[in-house]
């Protein structure tokens, strides 16, 4: 140890407080600056929203934007605002095994899609915007004991009502009809 830190230590344990606070602050420093010790410093995030209680909404698209997954798969992410300003986030990720979902959520939109089955469709993100559905929220704890809220379904606004009937007392606009056109193949690809 050094004499500098020798005489710190000493000071440290001095009777009167003030000398004893100085010498320990000098100490930290002095020890700081020889090991070159950096704090641990991160960056904040914004809070986390409460919880929205777990229930049928209506809620409002207010975002939508076309992303790719790491796993190279088409996503739409929409940004949903409940009547009350609360916003949730949801995503709508174009695999296999999303069929039925991705279905439900054009039925919600009230967005026409052909009548015959199978057939592959496009949904761009632009016709989203403005639109209404009808979600059902949930609520998964974490290991902490922290809520966060999901959507975890979609449905038309009879099968909304028939679960909540205070919706029918909200007010939304008319939606426009929009006709979801058949997926165009890229010839070249063929």
């Amino acid at each position: 140890m050094s004499d500098r830190f020798a005489q710190l230590f000493a000071l440290a344990a001095d009777p009167n407080e003030n000398a004893a606070q100085c010498a320990a602050l000098d100490l930290f420093h002095e020890f700081n600056h020889t090991y070159q010790i950096d704090m641990p410093s991160f960056e904040t995030t914004s809070p986390r929203p409460p919880p929205i209680p777990n229930g049928i909404y209506v809620a409002k698209i207010v975002s939508a934007k076309e992303k790719v997954s790491e796993a190279n798969n088409s996503m739409i992410v929409m940004k949903l605002m409940l009547p009350d300003g609360q916003t949730i986030a949801s995503t709508l990720t174009f695999v296999p095994n999303a069929k039925v979902v991705i279905n439900a959520f054009c039925e919600s939109c009230e967005l026409i899609k052909p009548a015959e089955r199978d057939v592959s469709v496009e949904l761009p993100a632009s016709v989203l915007i403005d639109r209404y559905c009808y979600i059902t929220i949930t609520n998964d704890a974490d290991e902490e004991g922290n809520l966060s809220s999901h959507v975890t379904r979609f449905l038309t606004r009879a099968e909304a009502l028939i679960k909540n009937p205070a919706l029918a007392k909200i007010t939304v606009r008319e939606q426009p009809q929009i006709r979801l056109s058949p997926a165009t193949e890229n010839p070249d690809l063929l």
